[in-house]
């Protein structure tokens, strides 16, 4: 997977700040409107039109195999505990 430079912004759930995000199939840059889960806590996310992180409503909206893909994945990332434990959530 290639990481692709995105605005800062803040997961609202624990404050971390990513600065790259990838897409699963590796083929495309994110885009407005694509899903995100937080690296360090597994929050469900969502790029706006600026290609910063927001909160995600819309679950009707995702289909089962995606629905399955989030799971795992938030699974994994909460089960392996937060990227950094000592950092305080600004």
């Amino acid at each position: 997977m290639k990481p692709y430079p995105v605005p800062m912004s803040l997961c609202p759930t624990c404050g971390y700040e990513p600065d790259y995000a990838s897409n699963m199939t590796g083929k495309a840059s994110p885009r407005p409107g694509d899903y995100s889960l937080c690296i360090n806590c597994g929050t469900l996310l969502v790029f706006d039109d600026d290609l910063k992180l927001a909160e995600f409503e819309g679950l009707p909206q995702i289909t089962l195999d995606a629905l399955v893909k989030i799971r795992l994945s938030q699974a994994f990332i909460r089960n392996r505990g937060p990227l950094h434990p000592n950092d305080k959530p600004t």
